[in-house]
């Protein structure tokens, strides 16, 4: 009889900022006030279909990142691959604001935008695991 344990699941309760508190949430986690045009530029290039919708703002522990809300799965598009990937909403936001900070980091360098860009691939590689996308992940970042 075997006596393997079943891999541990963390609760991924994301909070989602709403009210006031939204008109500072660009600011505070990305140092720029219309972070969200880099984020819908991005959408832009990596989820097929896309054509706009409402974005929730999430955070998890620390880490924030963007969710299109309207949909529980999005279909992604490895830019420089080509390679095609259908991902859960939350994965596909995280995804999709880490390209979006990255390109943010290679015009405004600063050891914040690391920090945020470290803890949310942290965060991806763990939400991956935890759901069974680590595939889909790995094609989109690596």
């Amino acid at each position: 009889m075997s006596t393997q344990t079943p891999p541990q699941t963390t609760d991924y309760t994301f909070e989602e900022i709403t009210g006031n508190e939204r008109l500072q949430f660009n600011h505070k986690y990305f140092g720029d006030c219309i972070f969200d045009i880099k984020i819908f530029n991005m959408a832009n290039q990596i989820i097929l279909g896309y054509n706009g919708g409402y974005w929730s703002y999430l955070k998890y522990n620390d880490v924030a990142f963007y969710r299109l809300d309207g949909a529980e799965q999005f279909v992604m598009r490895n830019p420089f691959s080509g390679d095609q990937m259908l991902m859960n909403s939350e994965l596909a936001g995280m995804i999709v604001t880490l390209y979006a900070l990255i390109l943010h980091f290679e015009k405004y360098p600063t050891e914040k935008i690391v920090e945020q860009i470290d803890s949310l691939k942290d965060l991806i590689w763990d939400y991956a695991r935890d759901i069974g996308q680590v595939d889909q992940a790995f094609k989109m970042i690596d």
